[in-house]
């Protein structure tokens, strides 16, 4: 996974507690460009999304993100899914998701012309250690 340096990086995501393989992807974010905004989802859209509800609230996700990377711009996702309001608001040039965030890298497709973006799938990180659903069931 190589990519020129962006001006701004986007990455979305539950955030449901923060482990080694969301570092391992937050920090290629933060290495391979000038500033990172990570976005992350409403509780409702991780319910409806996952068929479960968040462990933690939105603002203690946003928290934890933010204590763990304050070079990192943090904010909340869409109420509404598919509204696309961080990447019209923000204008980033890259978006980077994970390698289980298929669904969101199919609908990404359908607005990166729009919206003139690089989208790059990370790799992944110890997929079955550090997976957040595997953790949660693990807890």
């Amino acid at each position: 996974m190589f990519i020129e340096s962006p001006k701004t990086l986007m990455m979305f995501g539950a955030f449901d507690g923060i482990h080694p393989g969301h570092e391992y992807l937050i920090n290629f974010g933060i290495q391979h460009s000038s500033k990172i905004i990570i976005v992350v989802a409403q509780d409702s859209i991780i319910e409806k999304n996952k068929k479960q509800k968040p462990i933690h609230k939105l603002n203690v996700r946003m928290r934890h993100l933010l204590k763990k990377f304050p070079q990192a711009t943090i904010i909340p996702g869409d109420i509404q899914q598919g509204t696309w309001a961080a990447i019209k608001d923000h204008r980033p040039d890259t978006v980077l998701v994970g390698y289980d965030q298929t669904s969101l890298l199919e609908a990404l497709k359908d607005i990166q012309i729009k919206y003139n973006l690089e989208l790059i799938q990370g790799n992944s990180f110890f997929p079955k250690k550090y997976k957040s659903s595997l953790l949660r069931t693990n807890n």
